[in-house]
């Protein structure tokens, strides 16, 4: 049954609450997608006659429904009163051999569930591994990027140094100039035939 067939009969027989639960509870429990699509229902149908927990006549009535894949157990458990006559009272559907695996069926899906967590630790241990594995290179990463902001700032010095140098000598120009003129006004001669020398101490 598809959905929109299964949204045609919740909607188109509301009025019929027992319609109305089979669908309900074969969409909860009917798993399409690991069982296949529906096939068709089975003729061995199975009443069973019994009573409710307040005296009330009731009847379990089990059909099997096949599919693609494998078979689902439909049980309608029925109470007859002699006023209202039937009534629906709980609709379960369930796998058939569900809850009936034998021993190496259980064995096999724990096995299959082990390994998937083994796996699932395996390879989260292998990534955090890694991970660890290059915190060896921050390091390096750092020291290079520390050396390429001191190799950026170096110039800024020796233009600091060379700008020192050149207004030391604008200076020293200066002085010499005035001295030479002190000279010149004192002994009342020229300039012209003084001669400068740097004398420089070792």
């Amino acid at each position: 049954m598809t959905e929109s067939e299964r949204e045609y009969v919740e909607e188109n027989y509301s009025s019929q609450p027992q319609t109305v639960a089979i669908i309900q509870a074969y969409n909860k429990s009917v798993d399409t997608e690991k069982y296949g699509a529906f096939v068709s229902s089975k003729d061995d149908v199975k009443v069973v006659e019994n009573k409710d927990e307040d005296g009330t006549d009731a009847v379990d009535v089990t059909v099997t429904l096949a599919f693609e894949k494998k078979d689902y157990i439909l049980t309608l458990h029925v109470d007859c009163f002699d006023t209202i006559g039937a009534s629906v009272n709980t609709v379960t559907i369930k796998a058939k051999g569900e809850g009936e695996e034998s021993l190496g069926e259980k064995m096999a899906d724990a096995a299959g569930n082990t390994l998937m967590g083994m796996g699932t630790v395996f390879l989260v241990l292998i990534f955090i591994s890694l991970l660890i594995s290059c915190f060896k290179f921050i390091p390096q990463i750092m020291d290079k990027l520390s050396k390429k902001s001191s190799v950026v700032e170096k110039p800024e010095v020796v233009e600091e140094i060379s700008e020192t140098v050149t207004a030391n000598e604008e200076d020293d120009s200066e002085l010499i100039a005035v001295i030479a003129a002190a000279i010149a006004a004192s002994e009342q001669t020229s300039t012209d035939s003084f001669v400068v020398r740097s004398i420089r101490r070792r």
